[in-house]
Order: structure tokens, then C-alpha cells, then sequence
């Protein structure tokens, strides 16, 4: 997240128009880093559950 807050400093409003858009259970209005890595986890476990995919080693 530290990274997002940097790298997105000066583009914030475009991380989180592609971020609510990619991803689950976020509002329009999102501006909360935590609550688009929380979405990404969730995105993260649906996918390795529907595609039964193992966590490397």
C-alpha cells in the first residue's frame, strides 16, 4: 500500500477509477488504499479457488 501512496501521489483519482472498476465490493467513490488491497485479496482468492490454483512454494 505504501507503494500505491507513492506511486499514485499525483494520479490518485485514476488508481482509483481503474481500481473500483477492476475490482470487487468497491463503491465508485473508493478512496481507500486498504479497502483496494483488502478487494484485491478477495479478487486474489476467487480466482485461485475457481481456477484451483496452489500458492507456489
Amino acid at each position: 500500500m505504501h507503494f500505491w501512496q507513492q506511486a499514485w501521489q499525483e494520479e490518485q483519482r485514476l488508481f482509483f477509477t481503474q481500481a473500483n472498476m477492476a475490482l470487487p465490493d468497491l463503491s465508485t467513490e473508493n478512496t481507500d488504499f486498504d479497502s483496494v488491497f483488502e478487494a484485491m485479496l478477495s479478487q486474489r482468492d476467487r480466482i485461485k479457488e475457481t481456477q484451483q490454483l496452489v500458492d507456489w512454494a
